[in-house]
């Protein structure tokens, strides 16, 4: 469970504490206007809620300030979908390697390594991977920042040789 959540939680529990203390502490012998008892519960009990919500939003922010940043990938995987006409790269996949491109592009400091995934087909004059290869270098990619892995056609065994 989440540390934000639980604080949330722990606000809410003595939210709940708080309202059961007010009703035991007003005194009914005091002949207390039951109007005067629902201000002395409800103001209390407000500015509880607020100062909750005000220390949930501070400690989180000083939690999320030294949290760690995500790191930049080393490499960007495009699996691929089939080709039109045996060498060309279908829409779909286009798109996947137009956002691995932008990912690169964003990149900061040293570049990923994309890495184009994907088998040849009985109908396919080349891989997948080769037609996303050429796609990626033509819209500006360098071909040194590539790589094809057209050996595997089930993904569990891409995904353990990539790891590698």
């Amino acid at each position: 469970m989440a540390l934000s959540n639980l604080l949330t939680l722990f606000a809410g529990l003595l939210l709940i504490i708080w309202v059961i203390i007010q009703w035991i502490n007003i005194p009914s012998f005091l002949k207390i206007p039951s109007s005067l008892q629902v201000l002395l519960l409800v103001v209390p009990t407000t500015a509880y809620y607020f100062f909750c919500v005000a220390l949930n939003f501070t400690s989180l922010s000083v939690i999320y300030r030294y949290a760690k940043k995500p790191r930049q990938p080393d490499f960007l995987i495009v699996l691929g979908s089939g080709l039109i006409g045996g060498n060309r790269v279908p829409p779909l996949l286009a798109a996947r390697i137009d956002k691995a491109i932008a990912f690169y592009k964003a990149s900061v400091g040293a570049r990923p390594q994309i890495v184009f995934s994907g088998g040849k087909g009985a109908d396919e004059t080349i891989s997948e991977a080769e037609a996303m290869q050429q796609y990626a270098i033509a819209k500006g990619i360098p071909e040194q920042d590539t790589l094809v892995e057209k050996i595997h056609v089930l993904r569990m065994k891409t995904c353990g040789f990539l790891r590698r």
